[in-house]
């Protein structure tokens, strides 16, 4: 989702970081960032509601049914009220957080930075929180199948992408490779081989 018609490879990524994210969708592409970062000139903001850490653990009372304390928590580098000058891809995470009520300083920041930003890449639910900014409108994306009905309810015309394809697209098929094989990640480059498509589980789940 290009939206600047630069040549230039991008440097500048920001991950939004809210309350209740999937601490997979946030370090799994940043995983492929560090490898990339050997070879390509990157750099990183995480910005936040404030500069507090913020935490996995799910906002929405009574999530879970123990009381653990296994979380993980992030320190932002930037604030939503305080951001980078220029970003030149936005990373946005999934995760339970994606339809709490304390979504909403990073659904109004997407909404606001998004024209600005030359990229954009959602992972699983994060495509939730596009789609609540309206930015999706028009676009093809993907979402997690549990939570489909929910993301298509906000942007009806609104299918895919993924982090490795990002990796070839802009720094060429060789080093998308090289860090798939890095990270020893079995990369399936057909967008339509998904095996939850159809689950049953998924339907389980769902209904």
């Amino acid at each position: 989702m290009a939206t600047d018609e630069s040549v230039s490879a991008p440097v500048h990524y920001a991950m939004l970081l809210y309350p209740g994210f999937q601490a997979l969708d946030a370090f799994g592409p940043l995983d492929i960032l560090n490898v990339v970062a050997l070879e390509k000139e990157i750099k990183l903001s995480l910005i936040g509601p404030s500069m507090d850490p913020v935490s996995t653990k799910s906002p929405i009372p009574n999530t879970s049914s123990t009381s653990s304390t296994s979380y993980q928590s992030v320190v932002p580098t930037h604030t939503y009220d305080a951001p980078p000058e220029k970003i030149d891809v936005i990373l946005v995470p999934g995760g339970i957080g994606s339809r709490h009520e304390t979504i909403k300083p990073t659904v109004k920041f997407l909404a606001e930075r998004y024209p600005h930003a030359r990229y954009l890449l959602t992972v699983c639910t994060g495509s939730y929180v596009a789609a609540q900014s309206g930015i999706l409108d028009g676009k093809t994306a993907t979402t997690n199948k549990i939570r489909y009905d929910a993301v298509v309810a906000e942007a009806p015309q609104c299918g895919d992408g993924e982090m490795l394809a990002f990796v070839q697209e802009i720094y060429g098929r060789d080093l998308a490779v090289k860090v798939a094989t890095i990270i020893e990640y079995h990369w399936h480059e057909d967008a339509t081989a998904d095996p939850f498509a159809d689950s049953p589980l998924v339907k389980k789940f769902v209904h």
